[in-house]
């Protein structure tokens, strides 16, 4: 995930990664710590163990300042047009949820009918189809509606985050063709 947001073709000025060590106990909070230092759009927040993933969603969600947020998960990687790609079509359609297209890897399991064909207006009932959260989202969207993710341990807590985004968004879209 690091190495697939450092080499983003989206100019460093124009997105940041806020990367929350969620008290890990091995050498990520040291490898975060070297991503950092060379990139100065990366920040790193060292915090203790909260044990799910919720409170650093919450941590980087309030520390970010861009238009829109990307939540990402350690074990997700971009391609290197990803986030301009999101970010341009976004803007272009002034989109308010996007879901950039996945692609599985490793054994992972991915509905992948929703993302045969671009959508600019993505029906509820089809969206609602996925609610992981690697979606490209207004950030003030869930700043105006406190849209929080659950700090604790509780299935599916970014789902209900997903749920909350999709039925207030003014415009939710798929991204497909990258």
């Amino acid at each position: 995930l690091l190495n697939s947001l450092e080499l983003q073709d989206l100019d460093k000025s124009l997105y940041e990664v806020i990367a929350v060590n969620d008290g890990s106990t091995d050498f990520g909070g040291e490898i975060l710590d070297v991503y950092a230092k060379r990139n100065e759009n990366f920040t790193v927040v060292h915090q203790e163990n909260s044990g799910w993933p919720g409170k650093p969603r919450n941590v980087g969600t309030a520390l970010a300042k861009g238009e829109y947020v990307f939540y990402a998960d350690s074990d997700d990687t971009l391609g290197t047009e990803a986030l301009r790609r999101m970010r341009d079509f976004a803007l272009a359609h002034d989109v308010d949820v996007l879901a950039p297209k996945l692609v599985p890897v490793g054994g992972r399991v991915i509905r992948t009918s929703l993302f045969s064909s671009t959508q600019i207006d993505v029906p509820l009932e089809q969206i609602f189809a996925t609610l992981m959260p690697q979606k490209l989202i207004r950030r003030q969207m869930i700043l105006d509606h406190d849209l929080r993710f659950a700090e604790e341990k509780v299935r599916l807590e970014d789902g209900m985050v997903l749920a909350g985004c999709y039925l207030h968004a003014k415009r939710v879209s798929v991204l497909a063709d990258y």
